[in-house]
């Protein structure tokens, strides 16, 4: 036997294959430097296999030594590669945004939407590809520093042409002098510009985060919410965001921050409906508000009805960012509320220096839900978080949370891991075997095995021989080798607790009181394994006073998921 953590050095299960199992993906970046994860977003069902998929952004990577950017989609059904799209030329960039734009072309398909650099016209740009055969079909390209595709989003057919329609941002963009920035709605189906929106304020940043916030006021139409971090309006850099009509233009609601330099608006998604009210309603993040704690940063939701605050979402420490990207998360909780998700990319988690935090909240009544955390030194999980779908089609809505700087596998290669919300129970396979004394050993386990929440996992055994040794062994393996009239239900290589007495009736007497149990704490979890790991577990144990093919004794397995 030998301990756990030299059996897993170096190694990091993505998906171990199992009946029933839950499934996690981390997807590192393709190279050192790639940064991917700067941007994540849902991909829809990109290959109609009938499972979630994942869009990645690498606005770094290379193609053929070239600084082309690249965008990955992902499977949620296993993993693997569907597309991968990349810039034309070095400096391109793609992948400094990316969003899944809907059916632009009507063909059926999913197509998506990144934001990237023209190297060849000298200006940063937006482009369009084809889901069905990678083929661009547009580009779209700003004013020379405008920063015109910082930020992207899919629409939905806001002129109700059979064409899906989209959203790009221009914080940089120059009006008669003023850099006020614009929101830029285009038509799917032509590339033409359907409305432009302008800042109200000069150096405001609009158009720094965009997003479609959902159908906020009911007519049919999805919305625009515009984040603009560095607007005066309401104090210093205090930010605001304001919600447009996606039908008309019209401005429907205006929401600013509440304190100097809160940058109010450097992000902003659809909350989904938070109320039930049967409005969309919207999350606007703060990454540097004050309200809380100084620099603490928040998130705070609003009514797409009225535009009154909901909730307000407080991070715990200065300069963690919190609030630096938010998303709507769906019903994590199956509780008929849409939750949300919001990530702190420099908050210090555990032993990590700014390895960075997402927080997942319940949109019932606001309470943290669970917690993921990054893994290493400045990975800054949480840079980007996004909205998974329901990946494992357990009906639980799962996440999407980006590293930019996480070093997996390679220095600043970036991350992007799939996580599922929902924690299944452990469950029992494989077979034991009853002893010569008639005990039937049992295995179960109560509590959870979190590195979030918790106390952790305690596994027992019942019902064995009384007075008899014995061990708990677990590894990341499921096994069913014939032994001793049972089976060995753990793969190697294993560990083992230490050899525990069953105690139970004194001797003489001889009966099935016996037990026997082990705790996979917080601690031991965080300090050796990654959340979306099943590990499997049985008892083992001898009784040397009956004969040898009898001697010992052997529980079922049982096997459970590493939760967030």
């Amino acid at each position: 036997m030998q301990h756990l953590h030299r059996l897993l050095i170096a190694v990091w299960i993505l998906c171990l294959p199992a009946e029933g199992q839950s499934v996690l993906y981390r997807f590192g970046g393709p190279a050192a430097y790639a940064y991917a994860g700067s941007a994540a977003a849902p991909a829809g069902d990109f290959d109609q296999d009938g499972w979630p998929d994942v869009l990645i952004g690498a606005p770094t990577a290379l193609t053929a030594g070239l600084m082309t950017g690249r965008v990955e989609v992902r499977s949620g059904r296993d993993g693997s590669m569907i597309r991968v799209f990349v810039g034309p030329s070095h400096n391109e960039y793609i992948g400094t945004s990316v969003a899944c734009a809907g059916d632009v072309d009507a063909d059926g398909h999913l197509d998506i939407i990144t934001g990237g650099r023209s190297a060849s016209l000298d200006g940063i740009c937006a482009r369009v590809y084809s889901g069905a055969t990678g083929v661009r079909i547009h580009e779209f390209l700003g004013q020379h520093d405008e920063g015109f595709g910082v930020s992207v989003a899919g629409l939905g057919d806001v002129d109700h042409d059979g064409h899906d329609d989209l959203l790009i941002g221009g914080p940089g963009f120059i009006l008669n002098g003023q850099d006020v920035g614009r929101a830029v709605v285009l038509s799917g189906a032509t590339g033409q510009q359907l409305r432009a929106i302008f800042g109200p304020t000069s150096q405001g940043y609009f158009g720094y985060a965009v997003a479609n916030s959902g159908d906020v006021d009911l007519d049919g139409t999805n919305d625009i919410i515009v984040g603009a971090l560095n607007s005066d309006i309401n104090g210093f850099d205090s930010g605001s965001a304001f919600v447009y009509s996606g039908a008309t233009g019209a401005l429907l609601h205006s929401l600013h921050g509440t304190t100097n330099q809160a940058h109010f608006g450097c992000s902003v998604a659809a909350a989904g409906d938070v109320d039930s009210d049967g409005h969309s309603d919207v999350i606007v993040g703060a990454y540097a508000d004050s309200t809380v704690g100084p620099r603490f940063g928040a998130a705070r939701v609003f009514s797409g009805a009225t535009g009154a605050q909901l909730i307000v979402l407080g991070g715990t420490v200065s300069d963690a960012r919190f609030g630096g990207s938010v998303a709507g998360a769906g019903d994590v909780d199956a509780d008929g509320h849409a939750d949300l998700i919001v990530g702190a990319s420099s908050f210090g988690y555990g032993p990590f220096v700014h390895g960075g935090i997402a927080k997942v909240f319940s949109g019932a009544d606001g309470s943290t839900l669970y917690i993921l955390s990054g893994d290493s030194n400045h990975a800054a999980f949480g840079w980007v978080v996004a909205q998974a779908g329901d990946v494992n089609c357990d009906g639980f809505d799962d996440v999407i949370v980006g590293a930019r700087t996480d070093d997996f596998p390679d220095t600043d290669s970036g991350s992007v891991s799939v996580v599922l919300s929902h924690c299944p129970r452990p469950r029992t396979y494989c077979d034991g075997r009853t002893t010569a004394l008639g005990c039937t050993p049992q295995i179960g386990a109560s509590g959870v095995a979190s590195l979030t929440t918790g106390n952790g996992l305690r596994v027992a055994v019942t019902s064995l021989p009384n007075r008899r040794d014995g061990v708990i062994f677990w590894g990341l393996r499921a096994d069913h080798q014939p032994f001793a009239g049972g089976a060995l239900c753990v793969g190697s290589p294993t560990v083992r607790s230490g050899v525990q007495n069953s105690s139970g009736s004194q001797l003489p007497i001889r009966d099935c009181s016996g037990s026997h149990s082990f705790t996979f704490d917080r601690a031991y979890l965080a300090g050796v394994i990654g959340a979306g790991t099943v590990m499997y577990v049985q008892y083992l144990g001898r009784d040397p006073t009956v004969a040898p093919a009898d001697e010992y004794i052997l529980s079922s397995g049982l096997a459970f998921v590493i939760c967030p």
